[in-house]
């Protein structure tokens, strides 16, 4: 890839947009489900539950989470516009039920109140955050007390060497961001670290190894 198609692709990652924004929801779909089910399945399965996901790209997902999980409600958020409609239409029958609802918002300040969900989940969202305390403490906000946060991200030591990983991405160690979150107020519950074989978004097979972080409101 030119210098101009990797800044593109970096640029797209942090925020689909366009025709080619569509394309790479459809792409990071196929490329993290095997990191989308692992996730799901750590998650606590009641139907009273009401979640929030941060970062549901096209939300092809939602059809696999709601067979396992069986949530009351399901709201995502996203900041790309493209991303918030393509869920809106491969949803949109649970959307007309009102078991999902969608929501656009590029500050990451949570319109909803204090104690409102059971469990909130972000999976390949982290590197993206301008203020990581900020979205900390509107996590431990909008959570109730022995709340779920589920954080899923790749490695820094498989990140790096990826050249379309420069300006947009910060990467965290899964040491350091446990130290993080537990100063904002949560409690440490358990990490799940994962390898697979997986197409980087640069067309590249790449050994990726993942970490399932879940910390507790206390």
């Amino acid at each position: 890839m030119t210098n101009d198609e990797l800044v593109e692709l970096e640029n797209q990652l942090s925020c689909p947009f366009g025709k080619n924004g569509k394309k790479l929801g459809q792409t990071m779909a196929e490329s993290n489900q095997q990191m989308i089910l692992e996730t799901i399945g750590l998650l606590k399965s009641n139907n009273h539950q009401t979640i929030l996901e941060i970062g549901h790209g096209n939300a092809s997902h939602l059809s696999s989470m709601f067979k396992f999980l069986n949530p009351k409600k399901y709201y995502g958020l996203e900041i790309s516009e493209v991303m918030h409609q393509e869920a809106i239409q491969n949803n949109i029958d649970l959307v007309k039920k009102k078991l999902v609802e969608f929501k656009r918002n590029s500050d990451h300040n949570l319109t909803f109140s204090n104690g409102f969900f059971d469990q909130i989940f972000t999976i390949n969202t982290i590197y993206f955050f301008d203020d990581l305390t900020n979205v900390l403490i509107e996590f431990h906000r909008v959570l109730k007390i022995k709340g779920l946060l589920t954080i899923t991200f790749v490695s820094a030591e498989t990140m790096k060497p990826l050249a379309f990983v420069k300006q947009k991405f910060k990467l965290y160690e899964k040491d350091d961001l446990v130290e993080f979150v537990k100063k904002i107020g949560f409690k440490f519950h358990q990490i799940s670290e994962k390898i697979e074989e997986a197409k980087s978004k640069d067309g590249k097979i790449v050994s990726r190894k993942y970490y399932i972080i879940q910390f507790v409101k206390i």
